[in-house]
């Protein structure tokens, strides 16, 4: 086993993930803040810093965990935001991704 980087760097990874996205009817959005995040009957709304909403059936946030509780604030079953809140696990900024392949990646 190995760890080690792409060649090319990670942004060909994004890059062949978000073309899958949209393969399947999605969408990935980059440089699009969040400053609230919402659940209702209709999906999950996101509310960008310029006061603009969308309302999606998912989202997937890679936001660090602080900004996303702020984001998400009251959205959040209580024992995930005990858990990773104010007093919770205060090393934690991001959750990071490992990806184990058993074939080369291109």
């Amino acid at each position: 086993q190995h760890l080690g980087y792409l060649r090319g760097g990670f942004h060909r990874l994004y890059e062949k993930i978000a073309a899958r996205f949209a393969d399947l009817g999605g969408a990935v959005r980059v440089n699009a803040p969040v400053a609230r995040l919402s659940t209702g009957a209709h999906g999950i709304t996101l509310t960008g810093t310029d006061n603009a909403h969308d309302t999606y059936d998912r989202v997937i946030v890679t936001a660090p965990t602080e900004a996303f509780l702020r984001m998400a604030a009251g959205e959040l079953p209580d024992d995930y935001q005990a858990r990773y809140g104010q007093h919770g696990v205060e090393h934690l900024a991001a959750h990071c991704l490992v990806l184990s392949l058993s074939a080369p990646f291109g």
